[in-house]
């Protein structure tokens, strides 16, 4: 749906994921790192300023948009940064003509479903206000995707870690290594879906875990294959999880879900 993307600006470089992501995607594409703390390289730059995101947007072909608050907070934080920012970053892409953004969702859009292979089309169940945010962020995508011609994959992202830490894990995990070949292969798809609107997708982003409770849809299209498999693991930590009556191991969110989780508006007060 267009020419090759060349050049990619990475958000939230400085985090857990962007960390991993910038260096690898340096070597297929030109990269520009932003993040609210600077860093080698690091542009900074607020997810609450428009005008300063569209500043580091300009000139980018495509926007991996991995900024915001990466866990629960109190409404008005997750308001302004992972929903205004995450706007912000889509209009900036809109006025600069760039062709595609990677919009990071998560499994905390769905996150009170069952523990059962859940698909993309499902109606959202966030377990948190951060988990309402993707489901807005990934609202926002479908808007700038099907009204003014942006390509937009959302991801949403399970368990991302260097090795599963936990039962649960050995279902949503996501290795630091199929997150890379993810990414780069929404960035390198002629196009995002075989079904109109071709501009917009949503995928689950997990590794080929054997237990995985999220399906593969929309993989093959994007030419996402995923290689490692938490299942390498299972001895090591099959046995570490909550009691069964519990609602964190009975949903996919885990303990997000539970009533009394605050996340950082713990920290906060």
């Amino acid at each position: 749906m267009g020419e090759r993307i060349e050049r990619v600006l990475v958000t939230g470089a400085a985090g857990v994921i962007g960390r991993a992501l910038v260096p690898a995607l340096a070597e297929r594409f030109e990269v520009k790192a932003t993040d609210l703390v600077g860093g080698d390289g690091i542009v900074v730059a607020d997810l609450r300023d428009a005008r300063a995101i569209e500043g580091v947007v300009a000139g980018c072909d495509a926007i991996v948009h991995l900024g915001g608050i990466a866990n629960e907070h109190r409404w008005e934080e997750i308001a302004a940064v992972n929903i205004g920012g995450t706007q912000a970053v889509f209009e900036a892409a809109k006025k600069a003509g760039a062709r595609r953004v990677i919009f990071a969702s998560s499994v905390h859009a769905v996150g009170m479903y069952p523990r059962a292979l859940l698909g993309v089309d499902v109606v959202p169940r966030p377990d948190t206000f951060y988990g309402v945010s993707k489901v807005a962020g990934e609202a926002l995508g479908r808007l700038y995707a099907e009204k003014w011609g942006l390509e937009v994959a959302c991801l949403r992202i399970a368990s991302y870690q260097e090795r599963p830490r936990d039962r649960r894990h050995l279902s949503t995990w996501l290795s630091p290594g199929d997150m890379v070949r993810l990414v780069s292969a929404c960035l390198e798809a002629p196009t995002l879906s075989p079904v109109a609107p071709q501009g917009f997708c949503v995928l689950n982003a997990i590794s080929a875990n054997t237990r995985r409770w999220m399906d593969d849809s929309g993989w093959a299209h994007v030419g996402y294959t995923p290689v490692d498999d938490a299942e390498v693991y299972a001895t090591e930590v099959a046995h570490l999880h909550g009691p069964e009556d519990e609602i964190s191991e009975q949903v996919q969110g885990g303990f997000f879900a539970a009533a009394d989780y605050r996340g950082l508006a713990g920290d906060a007060g």
